[in-house]
C-alpha cells in the first residue's frame, strides 16, 4: 500500500509539473489541474477556468487517509471558570467584548463539508445551528467566515478571481474581481474588528522568486480596493516557470483588536501595518500563532519536524514576541511541551490555537495517544495583560484529533473539528460540564482538511 501510494504521488507530481510548466510559460489562462491531497493548496488557490457557480466546486481529490503514529496520552478534566461577556464594544484595556446581539439559538457555524455536484463530490460549506439544524449550503467553497456582527460572511470564489460577501438568506455582493486567475486570492479573507474591511492574500504562484504574495485590503460594504501592499515573502511558494515546488498553508490570518494590524503566519509568521504595508517579522521559521489581547503581541508555538516521520510536524517550544521588542519571551520549553501532552507526530497539522472572543482565554490543542484523541488546553489571560498562565491549563480530553476550532460567542463552549478513524465530525464542548456532543458529520476526510484553510467560523 505504502509503495502505491508514494507511485500515485510521484506520477501526480510529475504530472502537476508538467502542466504548469506549459501554463505558466503562455498566455492563456491557468490549466485546471487535480488536488491530491499532498498539494491541496492548489485547490485553495486557482484550479478551474470559469467563473464558479453553484455547481461549479472545488473537487475533492481521492486520496489515501494517513495513518496516525503511536503517542503516549496526558489527560485530566476539570471544570473552567471562564469571565462573562462585557456590554461595550471595547473595555479600556483594549479587549473587544462580545455582545449578545442575536439569540443564541439564531446563531449558526459554517464548517467545511461535502456536497455532490454534476455526479462528483464537492467541497461546500455549510451552515449549522448549535443544536444541530442544518441551515444548508452557505457558500460553494471552503474558507467562509462570519462578519464580526454575524450577519453576513465572506469567502474567496473556487477560482480565487473574487472575493464575495453573502448571507444565509441567499443574498450575496462581490466586493472585490481580480480579473484573472494567474494572481488568485487566498480562500481564506479576514474581517476587521468593526466590520468595515476585508484582508485578503493574494499569491502569483507562477512568478519568479519569493516575494509573490500581497496584502489586498477591501471595503466590505461598498466592494473595491482600498489599498494594497507588498509584495511579500511569507509564502515561500520558490515560484519558477515550472510552476512552484513548494507548497504550504497559512494556520492564521487575522486582525489586532485594535484594527491597526494584520497577523499572516504562514512560512513565516508576520505582522503587516494595515495603512502602511510596512511588515515586522514575528518568526522566520514555521510556527502556529495567535494574537494577544493587547494587540501588541503574538503567541507562537515553534513547529517541528517529526523525529519519526520527516512530513510531521509537532508543538515545539512557546513563546510571547512582543512587536517592539527584539527577541521573544520564553513561555514553555520544547520539553516542558511535551510534558505537558501537546507535542505528536501524526502529520501536517501540529496543533490549533484561538484567542477567546473577550480575549480572557488562550485555546491550544494538540497531541494525542496511540488510540489517536489528544486534548484542548485553555490557559487564562489576567485582565489587562498578554501573560499567560501557562503552568495551570485546564484540560480537556477529545475523542479524535482536533484539527480545527472556533469559540462560542459568550465562551460558554468550543466547536471543534474533530478526526478519528470513522471520520470527520463537528463537536462542542460545553465549558461548563466538561463534555462534548456531536453536532453533525462531515464527508471530509482528514487528509483533505489539513491541508486547507479556515474551516470552522462560529457567527457572533
Amino acid at each position: 500500500m505504502a509503495g502505491n501510494i508514494l507511485t500515485m504521488i510521484a506520477v501526480w507530481t510529475a504530472l502537476s509539473l508538467a502542466v504548469l510548466a506549459i501554463a505558466c510559460s503562455t498566455d492563456a489562462p491557468p490549466i485546471p489541474l487535480p488536488t491530491p491531497t499532498s498539494v491541496a493548496t492548489l485547490s485553495s488557490i486557482a484550479t478551474t477556468r470559469e467563473p464558479p457557480t453553484p455547481d461549479a466546486v472545488q473537487p475533492i481529490p481521492d486520496t489515501p487517509t494517513p495513518t496516525p503514529p503511536t503517542v503516549t496520552p496526558t489527560a485530566t478534566s476539570v471544570a473552567v471558570t471562564v469571565q462573562p461577556s462585557p456590554e461595550a464594544a471595547q473595555s479600556s484595556d483594549g479587549r473587544m467584548a462580545t455582545p449578545d446581539i442575536r439569540r443564541k439559538e439564531d446563531r449558526a457555524i459554517l464548517v467545511l463539508d461535502t456536497a455532490t455536484a454534476n455526479r462528483e463530490e464537492t467541497l461546500v460549506t455549510i451552515g449549522v445551528r448549535y443544536d444541530g439544524r442544518d441551515l444548508g449550503t452557505a457558500a460553494p467553497t471552503p474558507g467562509v467566515v462570519w462578519s464580526p456582527d454575524g450577519t453576513r460572511f465572506a469567502y474567496t470564489t473556487g477560482d480565487g478571481v473574487s472575493i464575495k460577501v453573502g448571507s444565509l438568506d441567499g443574498e450575496e455582493i462581490s466586493v472585490l474581481d481580480t480579473g484573472t486567475e494567474w494572481h488568485p486570492m487566498y480562500q481564506w479573507p479576514a474581517w476587521s474588528p468593526d466590520g468595515k474591511l476585508l484582508a485578503a492574500m493574494n499569491v502569483a504562484w507562477c512568478e519568479v522568486g519569493m516575494k509573490v504574495s500581497s496584502v489586498e485590503i477591501i471595503d466590505a460594504l461598498n466592494g473595491g480596493s482600498v489599498d494594497r501592499h507588498g509584495p511579500y515573502d511569507f509564502w515561500q511558494a520558490d515560484g519558477t516557470l515550472q510552476g512552484p515546488r513548494r507548497l504550504s498553508t497559512p494556520n492564521n490570518i487575522s486582525w489586532s483588536r485594535d484594527g491597526e494590524k494584520l497577523l499572516v503566519s504562514w512560512d513565516k509568521a508576520v505582522v503587516i501595518n494595515v495603512k502602511s504595508g510596512k511588515p515586522r517579522v514575528v518568526s522566520s521559521r514555521p510556527v502556529l500563532a495567535e494574537w494577544a489581547p493587547t494587540s501588541d503581541a503574538v503567541y507562537y508555538f515553534e513547529i517541528e519536524t517529526g523525529e519519526e516521520n520527516k512530513r510531521n510536524r509537532t508543538l515545539g517550544t512557546f513563546y510571547i514576541r512582543r512587536l517592539e521588542a527584539d527577541k521573544p519571551e520564553l513561555l514553555l520549553s520544547a520539553d516542558e511541551v511535551s510534558d505537558t501532552g501537546l507535542a505528536a507526530e501524526w502529520g501536517p497539522i501540529p496543533g490549533v490555537i484561538s484567542l477567546s472572543p473577550s480575549g480572557s482565554t488562550l485555546a491550544v490543542s494538540g497531541g494525542g495517544d496511540e488510540d489517536g484523541n489528544s486534548e484542548l488546553h485553555l490557559f487564562e489571560i489576567p485582565e489587562g495583560s498578554s501573560a499567560v498562565s501557562v503552568k495551570d491549563a485546564t484540560r480537556y480530553p477529545v475523542d479524535g484529533r482536533l484539527v480545527a476550532l472556533d469559540w462560542a460567542p459568550d465562551e460558554s463552549g468550543i466547536a471543534g473539528l474533530v478526526a478519528d478513524e470513522s471520520g470527520v465530525r463537528m463537536d462542542i464542548l460545553n465549558i461548563s460540564t466538561n463534555e462534548w456532543s456531536v453536532v453533525t458529520t462531515s464527508g471530509i476526510e482528514v487528509n483533505q482538511v489539513q491541508f486547507l484553510g479556515k474551516v470552522i467560523s462560529w457567527s457572533r
